[in-house]
């Protein structure tokens, strides 16, 4: 019986399934070049159900996740939630922003509507 062993083949089988985990892990988080806008929305109200990573769709058609929650500091009667939507998803002056529950779970979505054709986008300058 031979006690040695190849160290060659044992260190490239360990590279090669190392670099196989990393690859996993990245497909599985997501990363791609899919380019987003941030938005920001303030409620006056409560925005029970809400979470970070909840969805936000435009008319009813899913166009991104809710990326953070917090209380202003200044005035903490207010709700500083930040947005990530896609690039394309026509954001123009008039849209509002609502909160809608999804469901009997007590998950809340932020559903965006109002948008008219020909208006310019929100943050375009008037210049």
């Amino acid at each position: 019986m031979e006690t040695r062993s190849n160290y060659i083949m044992v260190g490239a089988v360990t590279v090669a399934l190392l670099a196989g985990v990393l690859l996993f892990i990245v497909w599985l988080a997501g990363l791609s070049s899919k380019e987003t806008k941030c938005y920001d929305i303030y409620f006056g109200h409560g925005v029970g159900g809400l979470n970070k990573g909840s969805n936000v769709t435009f008319s009813g058609v899913p166009v991104g996740q809710v990326n953070k929650i917090s209380l202003l500091p200044n005035r903490p009667e207010f709700v500083w939630v930040r947005i990530n939507i896609d690039e394309q998803t026509p954001v123009l002056q008039g849209t509002t922003a609502q909160m809608h529950g999804v469901g009997f779970t007590g998950v809340s979505e932020i559903q965006l509507s109002g948008a008219m054709r020909g208006s310019r986008p929100i943050g375009e300058d008037t210049a």
